[in-house]
């Protein structure tokens, strides 16, 4: 029997509520996650992972795990975060790959260590952290979001949302970074899922 594959976009699931200790509660695709000045969005392709939610979900979620597969976040601490706790990401800007195989993560170096705030944490739903310089200077809020399909299938998307003054120029400064990072960490959430299935 065909499987119908979902459209390759990376935005998040239409009338999802999600609840962000940053901006607020907003339904997803009925209103920007954040208004202000010089406005941007980073969306990479949605990944489609052959395990349900549950699965994807679990793994995501372990963030102790990170650094066996993660390899934007080579560490989160403390491990234990809950929504609306400050969060230290230990972030790698690659490479990723070396004639288009992935490399392994354990080499990749830790470029930054970067206090982000846990600001969305729904079971099965999403997930996000968010840097925060003030309302008018800078705000950036990374959502990664799970959507059932159908036969126990998942799709993965990943955005971040920037707002304020100094906005324009972090974009242009780490765009490509941040693009690069987010695909290579949707590769290698499906990669573990699906292995250890």
């Amino acid at each position: 029997m065909p499987v119908a594959t979902p459209p390759p976009t990376g935005t998040a699931p239409a009338g999802l509520t999600v609840r962000s200790a940053l901006f607020g509660t907003r339904t997803v695709g009925s209103a920007p996650p954040a208004e202000g000045l010089f406005r941007a969005v980073f969306v990479v392709p949605a990944v489609e992972i052959h395990a349900p939610v549950d699965a994807v979900w679990a793994v995501l979620r372990d963030l102790a795990a990170y650094p066996e597969w993660n390899p934007l976040n080579r560490s989160v601490s403390p491990a234990t975060a809950a929504r609306g706790d400050k969060v230290v990401l230990g972030i790698s800007w690659g490479p990723y790959q070396r004639d288009g195989t992935p490399v392994g993560v354990h080499t990749l170096p830790i470029a930054l260590h970067n206090t982000e705030l846990l600001t969305i944490d729904q079971p099965g739903e999403a997930l996000g952290w968010a840097d925060d310089l003030g309302r008018v200077l800078h705000r950036a809020e990374r959502v990664q979001y799970l959507t059932p399909l159908p036969d126990g299938r998942t799709l993965y998307r990943t955005e971040e949302v920037m707002v304020g003054l100094l906005s324009p120029l972090i974009g242009r400064a780490f765009r490509a970074r941040i693009l690069s990072g987010f695909a290579a960490s949707g590769s290698a959430l499906k990669r573990r899922v699906e292995q250890s299935r």
